[in-house]
């Protein structure tokens, strides 16, 4: 549903409907494009900075020029939240390529959060995707536009009526979720797919690895194969809007008791504590 009354295209506030690019960019042909989902909590965008670091080193790799600083980008996207009267909620930051020879086009809007305490509180049930990530592609590693292959496995997932889709790689090892990364605890430590899986390294995803080393909680990144999922005691998934949310079953099979694991509820503890 798009709530937005004001999206931000190139500096200028404009009504939702009169939100255009340029029909001929590169964004628009050849899915061209950049972007950051940003939480909004109490006002604030969380973690902007790294968004933007991470959105600044993309563009470098991907040869895409980004018109803004990102001063004048964390300006907009204050001034849409405002022209949206939203303090809880998500921004979207789309840096996507003009026509040729043209800059490309920053596009900021936002819209309400997706998720309820309800379902933080269930849990989510997971099911893997019937076709694999490829490890080996040059833009796996980055937030692009090109994202139809991730909404096809969403509508999968959807038609099997679960929440979330995991992705195998073309190795047969766990790679991530449609929208998400995903941590197993075994015994007492906790364990995640290292990026040579094949996986975008989410801002959440850090946050955990940051927070699990601060705080004495064994983790690794490491190779996982989709078996190790049945000797799990607990697991979860993470991105910047999700924060962490439990996983309950995987593949119609229960994780571990089936409810959401105490260690998954510390970890979420904490990095909902994140400094914006």
């Amino acid at each position: 549903m798009n709530d937005n009354k004001v999206v931000c295209i190139n500096g200028k506030f404009l009504p939702a409907a009169e939100a255009l690019i340029p029909a001929q960019g590169g964004g628009v042909l050849y899915g061209q494009g950049l972007f950051e989902t940003i939480l909004i909590r109490s006002g604030q965008p969380v973690m902007v900075e790294k968004h933007l670091e991470r959105l600044v080193s993309s563009a470098a790799q991907l040869h895409l020029e980004i018109p803004y600083t990102a001063g004048k980008i964390v300006f907009m996207l204050r001034e849409t939240m405002a022209g949206n009267s939203i303090s809880r909620g998500a921004a979207r930051i789309t840096l996507t390529a003009g026509a040729d020879g043209e800059p490309a086009h920053i596009v900021i809007s936002t819209r309400k959060l997706p998720y309820t305490p309800e379902q933080y509180e269930k849990g989510f049930a997971a099911g893997f995707v019937s076709f694999p990530r490829n490890e080996r592609s040059p833009l796996v590693r980055h937030k692009t536009t090109c994202f139809f292959e991730n909404v096809l496995a969403r509508r999968e997932i959807a038609g099997r009526g679960l929440d979330e889709g995991l992705f195998l790689n073309t190795r047969g090892e766990l790679a991530e979720g449609t929208v998400s990364n995903i941590f197993l605890v075994v015994d007492d430590s906790v364990r995640t797919p290292h990026p040579e899986s094949g996986l975008l390294p989410g801002i959440m995803r850090q946050a955990v690895l940051d927070t699990c080393r601060q705080r004495g909680i064994a983790v690794e990144e490491r190779k996982i194969m989709p078996e190790e999922l049945k000797h799990c005691r607990e697991a979860f998934i993470t991105n910047s809007l999700i924060g962490v949310m439990p996983l309950v079953s995987i593949g119609g099979q229960p994780v571990g008791n089936g409810k959401p694991g105490e260690t998954t509820v510390i970890i979420k503890g904490y990095v909902s504590k994140t400094d914006v």
